[in-house]
């Protein structure tokens, strides 16, 4: 019986100092990834350390890390809300290892990168709406040259808005080219309807039947009036030359008698223009 009671002392001893050696181990390996900054790796050396041995100083060490690397993740893919609450909380724990100091600097230091991400986010977030107006104002040139400053930008803070910037660079690009179709469609169009108003014009050229008409209507000649008018020629310009006369009785009996001319006048066949030409 005493000899089975030193049997189990000797093997809780081995366990013991089994349990000893993988605590510092983990513990070593933690700290040596901290300093590196590896803090995802920390907090799993220090969580294993921790369940060999439930210390404080493994508990410390292992939500510091664990914090930190959960923060440092939050700020790579911008989401700053939970960067800056994850941040606060390394900063306000409280620790006495010298370990979790050199963390809180680090905490402190990208603190202040993720409050300057948040000011250029806000600042390319405003060019970017700016642009869309006047996208939408058919301003295409001004448009473009804010999506091209958004897009270009260095920070990677900006990573999704710079992204969403190349694609209005290109919807910009695409709506500039459409509008210049549709300028020059509207442009063929209006040439199009004026060669049509030139050609229905000049194929509506009066006749010199038309003519006298116009001449009649210049001279206020009613259906009583003995006046005659009649086409003489067309000048070098094309008008059409009327001369417009009465017929004078000379002998009642047998009608005999002369013509006296009453006026000549010149019709603009085109513009339906009367000239006076006595």
């Amino acid at each position: 019986m005493r000899k089975k009671a030193l049997l189990i002392l000797l093997a809780l001893g081995l366990l013991a100092g089994c349990t000893t050696r993988a605590y510092e181990t983990n513990m070593e390996l933690g700290r040596n990834e901290l300093k590196k900054q590896h803090y995802l790796e920390a907090s799993e050396a220090f969580d294993k350390a921790y369940q060999d041995n439930d210390s404080a100083v493994a508990k410390d060490l292992r939500n510091l890390s664990a914090a930190m690397s959960k923060a440092i993740t939050a700020y790579e893919t911008s989401d700053y809300p939970t960067a800056l609450t994850l941040l606060d909380k390394v900063i306000k724990y409280k620790t006495s290892e010298p370990e979790g100091e050199d963390v809180h600097k680090q905490a402190k230091k990208l603190k202040a990168e993720v409050s300057t991400a948040i000011k250029e986010n806000e600042e390319m977030t405003l060019k970017l709406a700016e642009g869309k107006v006047l996208l939408s104002q058919k301003q295409f040139k001004e448009a473009r040259s804010l999506f091209e400053e958004v897009a270009e930008s260095n920070e990677p803070s900006t990573s999704k808005i710079k992204t969403e910037a190349k694609k209005l660079m290109d919807q910009t690009i695409q709506n500039k080219d459409q509008a210049g179709k549709t300028i020059d469609t509207e442009k063929s169009e209006e040439t199009d309807k004026q060669s049509e108003t030139k050609e229905a014009s000049e194929s509506t050229e009066l006749t010199t039947e038309q003519g006298k008409e116009v001449v009649a209507e210049f001279i206020k000649m009613n259906d009583s009036s003995n006046l005659t008018i009649q086409f003489d020629r067309e000048d070098e310009k094309g008008n059409y030359i009327f001369q417009v006369y009465e017929i004078v009785i000379d002998n009642p009996e047998t009608k005999e008698g002369h013509t006296a001319t009453w006026g000549w006048y010149s019709v603009n066949p085109k513009t339906k223009e009367v000239e006076d030409l006595m």
